[in-house]
């Protein structure tokens, strides 16, 4: 029985390796992209890393959803403490009711292709204790708040209206 040479299996693997990598199957995913941003370019912390030093945080989630052709949106779901980030803000007014919950969701759009990061939307959930919630739309000045470490969410918007108490 004659023997095979060992050098094309030892080699398959490593030729296995190189095909994926060729093919994309080792590129970065959408989430980690987001995760891995840089608002402030090369020389800044994270997306993930500011929103993990956020004032006020409690928990941060991050979701993947389908978008646009070539591109997929990537949600953090931002949860903050609204009693500690009430003690920055104007003292309420008697008939306002501070939510029990409070949420920061960011949508960001990755491109497939280059891994590049944009800003879709912000808004803020304030939810009540039964769950009930309103919600607040914000612009894209939210990240500059988060870039500076400043808490993201107007005042305003953690406070819930009457008809939700």
């Amino acid at each position: 029985m004659k023997r095979m040479p060992m050098l094309p299996v030892l080699l398959l693997p490593a030729l296995l390796l190189t095909v994926l990598a060729v093919a994309g199957c080792f590129a970065p995913k959408a989430q980690e992209a987001a995760r891995n941003w840089r608002p402030l370019g090369v020389g800044g912390l994270t997306l993930g890393e500011l929103l993990a030093v956020s004032p006020c945080v409690k928990n941060v989630i991050w979701e993947t959803f389908a978008g646009d052709p070539g591109q997929t949106v990537v949600r953090a779901s931002v949860e903050y403490d609204p009693a500690q980030a009430a003690t920055g803000c104007p003292k309420r007014a008697k008939d306002d009711a501070l939510a029990t919950r409070l949420f920061l969701i960011l949508d960001l759009a990755v491109t497939a292709k280059s891994g590049d990061v944009a800003f879709l939307a912000a808004k803020a959930q304030a939810y009540n204790a039964a769950g009930y919630f309103e919600e607040y739309w914000l612009d894209i000045g939210v990240l500059a708040d988060i870039t500076a470490k400043a808490f993201p969410i107007p005042c305003a918007d953690i406070v819930l209206p009457s008809y939700l108490r």
